[in-house]
């Protein structure tokens, strides 16, 4: 029978808990479930189905052509976004599978109408820049477009979006510019007959910030029961509970005691102040184990939160088990992030010490590593 060295634990239960708690909040506002990057490692294809049956999600946001089309070739019905890059050879295919598109540009426009044949008309969401400096028309190219796109045979327009830059780091200011010139330019379509729906918001808007809300949020990280920044954490509208979704193991393969002035790992990163238990990990870098953890942040071992020591190798880690010697052994679990019974460590807290977000640490796991889906 097949061992596994490393693997994450899907709870389908606690992803239906989180969205309950988010419609609580989102209330008449509809949520857009983002499944891109593998739905943030999570699993698209079970995931998407999952909430395909939940009646408090709208719709799904992904990136690309691909992951659209894998979703409809598991008979997931509801509306699905395709927020990135689209090449103008997809058009055709998307539209037949009833997969809307975000138009970003005017050089997207020109593709559609030149070379865009149908099946009916390609279905768009209109993205506005208002300040990302990403994707999406400027405000004062928004008259000529709409103009240009006025009785346009080629496209129906389902929506108006924009994307907040800095709600996030909680750069109040810069948000409420952007959403009072998004405010503008959505009544500039309606005034013109466009009533698409209308979204600017992402999951820290949703928790923190109702002004963003409009007609649709496009919730990601929070749906796997992750806060998108400390900072939305502390500043969020209720007491919602988030329950995370992933939890990501791994297994002891070898113990070894080591002397007092020890060196551990690549480049003597590591010095041992006492005699100490050294586990070992067959989890490194190439599993989704991020190098910048060496020497920072703690698994949990035997109930008890343990120091992650040396650098972190391309297929092992390396922990300092010294204080749960007396009980531990090999082949031991390992909880690098996430839950086992009533131990806990949050991804979000987890990449504190490497200053970076849940969604990298997530979205990162291989697709090789087994994801067990708990009912």
């Amino acid at each position: 029978m097949l061992d596994y060295n490393q693997w994450c634990e899907i709870s389908l239960p606690s992803l239906d808990h989180n969205v309950k708690e988010l419609k609580k909040i989102a209330k008449d506002t509809k949520i857009m479930a983002v499944l891109k990057a593998n739905a943030y490692g999570h699993g698209l294809k079970e995931i998407g189905k999952r909430l395909d049956k939940n009646p408090d999600v709208f719709s799904f946001g992904v990136n690309s052509a691909n992951e659209a089309l894998e979703l409809r070739k598991n008979k997931v019905k509801k509306p699905i976004l395709v927020m990135g890059y689209v090449s103008s050879g997809e058009y055709s295919l998307l539209s037949g599978n009833d997969i809307e598109v975000v138009l970003s540009g005017q050089e997207m426009l020109d593709q559609i109408e030149k070379k865009f044949q149908g099946p009916g008309r390609l279905k768009v969401h209109i993205k506005i820049d208002t300040g990302l400096n990403r994707l999406g028309f400027f405000p004062e190219e928004v008259e000529r477009l709409l103009d240009k796109i006025k009785g346009n045979k080629k496209i129906v327009v389902k929506g108006i979006m924009s994307h907040l830059a800095a709600l996030e780091e909680g750069l109040l200011e810069y948000t409420q510019k952007q959403i009072k010139s998004f405010a503008q330019i959505e009544q500039l379509f309606a005034d013109r007959g466009f009533l698409g729906l209308r979204h600017i918001g992402a999951a820290s808007s949703l928790l923190s910030y109702p002004n963003a809300f409009f007609d649709m949020v496009r919730v990601g990280i929070s749906l796997y029961g992750l806060w998108p920044s400390k900072t939305t954490r502390d500043k969020a509208l209720s007491d919602i509970d988030l329950k995370p979704v992933m939890s990501f193991k791994s297994k002891i393969i070898f113990l070894k005691r080591i002397k007092e002035g020890s060196s551990v790992g690549y480049g003597c990163s590591f010095s041992a102040k006492k005699d100490m238990l050294i586990g070992v990990l067959p989890t490194g870098y190439y599993e989704g184990l991020d190098r910048r953890f060496s020497n920072k942040g703690e698994f949990v071992v035997a109930g008890q939160k343990m120091p992650i020591v040396g650098r972190i190798c391309m297929n092992m880690s390396m922990v300092d088990l010294s204080a749960v010697a007396d009980r531990v052994k090999i082949g031991d679990e390992v909880l690098i992030f996430g839950s086992s019974g009533d131990d806990l460590i949050r991804a979000e807290d987890f990449t504190e010490s490497i200053g970076t977000i849940a969604h990298e640490i997530t979205s990162k796991i291989p697709l090789f590593v087994p994801r067990f889906y708990e009912e």
